[in-house]
Parts: C-alpha cells; structure tokens; sequence
C-alpha cells in the first residue's frame, strides 16, 4: 500500500513540478528597495554606487535560487538587507509579480 501512495505522489509532484510545493518568499520588511547590477566578486552597483556584500552574503536569484554576484542581470529591481557597516547581507531578486505588488 506504501509503494501505491509513492506511486501516487512521484506522478502529482511530476505533472504538477516543484509549482505544487511552492511557497511565497519571507522577504524581511526591512529589506530596503534598490536597483542593482553585477560589479566585482565582492560587490554590486546599487543605485549607481559600488557597495559590497558581507561574507557569506547571499543573493537570490527571482526563482529564489542563490547566485553569485556575476549572475545578476544590469539593473534589476531587488530588496536587500543592509548591515550597520553599509554591506549587504542578502539581496532578493524581484519576481515580475513582487515588483508589481511592490508598488502599490
């Protein structure tokens, strides 16, 4: 009965991806909006300005999966969290839908 209910679940979770586990992202409020393209290794230009990222800094991509800094594409719409040294600790690539959601 156990291999019938894995059965079952394998083909729901195959026609329907990863969509049928998807979640909404925890992007803190505090995350504060900017425009961002890919600098250096360490850093990014945010609102045409080199800041740099902390280490172990983490940037996700819109997918919500996490990339390095080169793979930011030139001004895209983000959230980052700012630490008190002026470095980012996490950036979040905005979804179409979080940017349009974002101004209102």
């Amino acid at each position: 009965m156990k291999t019938v209910a894995s059965l079952i679940l394998c083909i729901v979770f195959a026609a329907f991806g990863s969509h049928a586990l998807a979640k909404t992202r925890d992007i803190p409020v505090s995350a504060k909006a900017i425009t961002v393209s890919p600098y250096t290794s360490r850093s990014l230009v945010v609102d045409g300005k080199e800041v740099f990222l902390t280490a172990g800094a983490r940037i996700y991509s819109a997918q919500n999966r996490t990339i390095v800094p080169s793979r930011v594409p030139a001004k895209a719409k983000a959230r980052a969290v700012f630490e008190r040294d002026g470095k980012m600790s996490e950036v979040w690539l905005l979804t179409p839908d979080e940017i349009a959601a974002s101004k209102n």
